[in-house]
C-alpha cells in the first residue's frame, strides 16, 4: 500500500515534520496565536491527499512520442548540455566554472554572484536562453535514469557529465540549493521510479534505500554547513535570524558546531514559510492578485498593473520588512497571495491531482515529459514549507509549463 502511493505518503509525513519543527524547533518564531496557522494546515494537506487519491479513479491515455526512445533522449541530452554551458558562462563567467574557488570561499563567490546577478550585462541575454531550455534537464535526467538499462553507454555517459558539470557551476557560486537538487530531490525521485516497478519491496530494500538517502543527505549537510558558517554577519555561525525578526536559535552545546549550524541553518531555511504563513492568515481585508501574485516571476511583470499596495506579500514586505526578493515566504503564503485563501487550497488540491497523474503514469510507462513535470511537482512539494521554489523564477515557471503543454502539441501533431 505504502509503495504503491509512496509519494503522497512521503510528502504528508514530510510537510507534517516540517510543520512540527517550526512550532517546537529551535527557532522562536513571534506567533502569538497558532490555531489559524494549524487550521489552515490540516486543510491544506487534506486537500493535498484528496487530489492525489481522486487523480486514481481518473483514465490516463499514453502520449505517442514519434521518436525513437534514443533519439529523442540524445536530442534532451544536446540541448541540456547547450543549456548547461549557458548558464555557466552567465553566472560563472566561463565555460569551466571555478570549482576551486566555491569550495575555498564559499561567501566570496556567492557575494560575487548576487552583485551580478543585480546588475545587468551580456549574461542576462544568456539568461533567457536558459528559460527555455532548462526543461531539458529535468526531462533528460529522470528519462535517462529510468529507462537507464535501456539507453547506451554514450548516454549513459552524458548524465554522469551533466550531473558533474552541473555540480560544478553551483559549487562555483556557493549556491547550496544547486548542490540540494542533486543530493535531495534526485535520490528521492529514483526511490519513487525504483518502487514504481517493483511489485513486492523487501526490508531489505528498505533498509539499503535508507542508508543511501541519510549518506547523500549528510554530503549535502557538509557543504551547506560550510556554506553557512562561511557567510558575512555570522548569522549561520551564531545562530541568529537577523533583519525583521532579529531571534536566536536555541543551540544544543552537546553538538559538534557543524551539525549545530547545519541543523539550525536548515530549520531556519525549511520553516520560515510558516511564520510568513501565519502573518498572511491573520491579515484582514487584504487583497491578493489573481494568479499573477503566486509567482515572484509574473508578479514582477504584470503585478503593476493591479492595486498592489494592500497585496498579502506587499503588506509583509512594507509592514514587516520581509523582502520578496531577500526573504523566503513558502509557497502556501504564494499561493494565497496569487488565489486567496479557499483558492490556494483548490491548488494544493490541483497539485495533488497532479502528482497522483503523474504517479499512476509512471507506474504504467511513462513518456519523457511527465518524468520531467514528475521532477518539478517533487520540488515544488519538497520546498512547501519554505519557498516557491518553482514559480519563483522565470526558468522553473516557463520549464513547467512547457512540460505541461509539449505534450498538447505533439497530441494534436500526431492525431493530425
Amino acid at each position: 500500500m505504502i509503495a504503491r502511493h509512496a509519494p503522497i505518503f512521503f510528502y504528508a509525513v514530510y510537510i507534517l515534520l516540517t510543520y512540527l519543527l517550526f512550532e517546537f524547533g529551535p527557532w522562536p518564531w513571534p506567533v502569538d496565536d497558532f490555531f489559524n496557522i494549524r487550521l489552515y494546515m490540516f486543510f491544506s494537506l487534506f486537500f493535498l491527499v484528496s487530489g492525489y487519491f481522486i487523480s486514481q479513479y481518473c483514465p490516463i491515455s499514453k502520449l505517442y512520442v514519434p521518436f525513437k526512445t534514443m533519439r529523442l533522449l540524445y536530442i534532451l541530452a544536446f540541448l541540456c548540455v547547450i543549456d548547461l554551458v549557458v548558464v555557466s558562462i552567465a553566472r560563472t563567467g566561463g565555460i569551466f566554472p571555478n570549482v576551486i574557488a566555491g569550495v575555498a570561499d564559499p561567501s566570496l563567490v556567492y557575494g560575487e554572484y548576487v552583485y551580478k546577478s543585480f546588475n545587468k550585462g551580456y549574461w542576462t541575454y544568456l539568461e533567457y536562453i536558459n528559460i527555455f531550455l532548462t526543461f531539458t534537464f529535468y526531462s533528460f535526467v529522470l528519462s535517462a535514469i529510468y529507462y537507464w538499462k535501456e539507453i547506451d553507454w554514450k548516454l549513459k555517459t552524458l548524465l554522469v557529465f551533466i550531473f558533474v558539470y552541473y555540480a560544478s557551476i553551483y559549487i562555483s557560486i556557493g549556491v547550496s540549493k544547486g548542490i540540494a537538487t542533486l543530493l535531495i530531490p534526485i535520490p528521492l525521485v529514483v526511490l519513487f521510479l525504483y518502487l514504481s516497478k517493483k511489485k513486492v519491496i523487501t526490508l531489505g530494500y528498505y533498509f539499503k534505500s535508507i542508508i543511501l538517502v541519510l549518506i547523500l543527505f549528510a554530503v549535502f549537510l557538509t557543504f551547506f554547513s560550510r556554506v553557512q558558517i562561511s557567510r558575512s554577519g555570522g548569522e549561520g555561525l551564531y545562530g541568529v535570524f537577523g533583519p525583521p525578526l532579529n531571534i536566536y536559535a536555541e543551540r544544543m552545546s552537546d553538538l559538534p558546531i557543524g551539525v549545530s549550524v547545519a541543523y539550525e541553518s536548515l530549520t531556519r531555511y525549511v520553516c520560515q514559510g510558516y511564520y510568513v504563513l501565519s502573518e498572511v492568515l491573520a491579515m484582514n481585508g487584504a487583497d491578493f492578485v489573481i494568479g499573477a501574485g503566486a509567482s515572484l516571476f509574473l508578479f514582477n511583470r504584470i503585478g503593476s498593473t493591479f492595486n498592489t499596495d494592500n497585496n498579502y506579500l506587499v503588506i509583509m514586505e512594507n509592514n514587516f520588512g520581509w523582502g520578496m526578493t531577500s526573504l523566503w515566504h513558502g509557497l502556501p503564503a504564494w499561493l494565497i497571495n496569487g488565489f486567496g485563501i479557499f483558492g490556494s487550497l483548490i491548488v494544493v488540491f490541483i497539485i495533488g491531482f497532479l502528482l497522483g497523474v503523474l504517479w499512476k503514469k509512471i507506474r504504467r510507462g511513462p513518456d519523457y515529459f511527465d518524468l520531467g513535470l514528475f521532477f518539478l511537482v517533487n520540488i515544488l512539494l519538497l520546498y512547501y514549507p519554505a519557498n516557491n521554489q518553482v514559480f519563483q523564477s522565470a526558468e522553473g515557471f516557463v520549464a513547467f509549463f512547457m512540460l505541461l503543454i509539449i505534450p498538447i502539441f505533439i497530441k494534436v501533431a500526431v492525431r493530425r
